[in-house]
């Protein structure tokens, strides 16, 4: 049966890729409460999570006083009609509020149901809503999506990381990280270059002039130094690719490296991870385990080439148990208990090389001990992951090469 159905296969991971469920269904419970978002805390901060992800994403808007501007890969159901609401009633009081989202609007029809009303709201108020024209990406990847999951508030608070503002989202373990000062106004910069290329028109009181790189020109540079020691790294059309700064991270790291991944499918990536260990370097995943794929069971792909490769070498491997209708969609990396990157990257060919993406690299011990609470709790929770067979791949490890390159 799988053989037969290949082709709606390949579809259906690239769009898993993505994180999109498998459908629109009950919320769930959440496994881990992160921090409650109301309490005043040092940045960076983490939240995990709805409980605490979309209070925090409510609060940051509610506070805003000049502008807002959010790229999100889609917004739908009850919690995005709620936060479109909100921003329409911030562009009611004046403010300039912008909202850019990726034109597949979630690629299955029963989460595009949910997208229309949302967009429709906020078009319907006044709000500026544009699709990001996905047609100028670069990369090879067949699928190519503005996968960010960002909001920035007055050039000085932004929201990062992997949760659409969406129902179908809000059961899937999930990060967002919250970031202040010249990171959030370097955001916005480009931030407004998308915008731009989507058609939209400057922020009214645009008086900034934040060079943002193109990829080309800026591979080899050194993110500009910002507070919190936060650089903004992305993949797609503008500003400072993250690959390298991952790549240069993992071939530094000199103690620990505890990677929670939702797609690990770039072989370089692994083949890094993998000489890491050889050196000394304590190496650690936890993946998603790709159970609730469209209703086909696929044992572990697109990750199972991750397990397959890491089989037989000092890299540890887990997969998170899920709840059912859950995903566990992080993508975090601890470096040395004092670095951490996070963001919307999934760990892919698409991810660094093809898509739109945000992934922030902070040197914080604090956040990364934040982060490594949890990363222990998941770990304690996650069973091990074994190839689908010792002595050949198979063709479910077939499909799981084709599918690291199709990512």
């Amino acid at each position: 049966m799988l053989r037969r159905n290949i082709l709606p296969l390949l579809v259906a991971l690239a769009t898993t890729a993505c994180g999109i469920g498998p459908g629109i269904s009950g919320l769930g419970t959440s496994r881990f409460d992160g921090f409650a978002a109301k309490e005043v805390l040092p940045l960076p901060m983490a939240y995990f999570d709805r409980e605490a992800i979309f209070p925090a994403a409510k609060r940051l808007i509610e506070g805003a006083k000049n502008d807002i501007q959010i790229d999100m890969f889609y917004m739908g159901g009850q919690i995005g009609e709620e936060i479109a609401a909100q921003l329409v009633g911030k562009k009611r009081a004046g403010l300039d509020v912008k909202f850019m989202y990726d034109p597949g609007l979630g690629y299955k029809e029963v989460i595009k149901k949910t997208v229309r009303p949302v967009l429709k709201v906020l078009k319907d108020g006044g709000v500026e809503a544009l699709p990001f024209p996905v047609s100028k990406l670069r990369g090879v990847a067949p699928i190519k999506a503005d996968h960010n999951k960002f909001l920035i508030v007055d050039g000085k608070h932004a929201l990062v990381g992997g949760m659409n503002f969406a129902d179908v989202n809000a059961p899937n373990h999930d990060v967002m990280v919250e970031v202040s000062g010249n990171s959030a106004r370097y955001m916005r910069a480009v931030f407004m270059r998308s915008w731009a290329l989507a058609g939209g028109q400057p922020r009214q009181d645009n008086k900034e002039n934040i060079v943002v790189p193109d990829p080309e020109t800026s591979a080899t540079e050194d993110t500009p130094a910002q507070e919190e020691a936060v650089s903004v790294t992305h993949s797609g059309l503008f500003g400072f690719p993250t690959r390298p700064q991952v790549v240069s991270l993992i071939d530094n790291a000199r103690r620990r490296i505890w990677l929670e991944m939702f797609v690990l499918a770039d072989d370089d990536i692994c083949e890094r991870l993998i000489a890491a260990a050889k050196r000394g370097v304590e190496v650690k995943v936890i993946t998603d385990p790709n159970k609730f794929a469209f209703g086909i069971s696929i044992g572990g792909i697109p990750n199972l080439g991750a397990v397959r490769k890491f089989h037989g070498t000092p890299v540890q491997i887990q997969f998170y148990d899920t709840n059912p209708d859950q995903q566990m969609h992080i993508k975090m990396c601890i470096f040395d208990d004092e670095r951490v990157a996070v963001g919307s990257t999934n760990w892919t060919k698409a991810g660094f090389d093809s898509n739109c993406e945000t992934t922030l690299i902070i040197q914080s011990k604090q956040l990364a001990t934040q982060l490594a609470r949890t990363f222990r709790y998941d770990w304690e929770v996650s069973s091990v992951a074994n190839p689908p067979s010792q002595t050949s791949p198979g063709f479910k490890g077939t499909v799981a090469d084709w599918i690291s390159f199709l990512f």
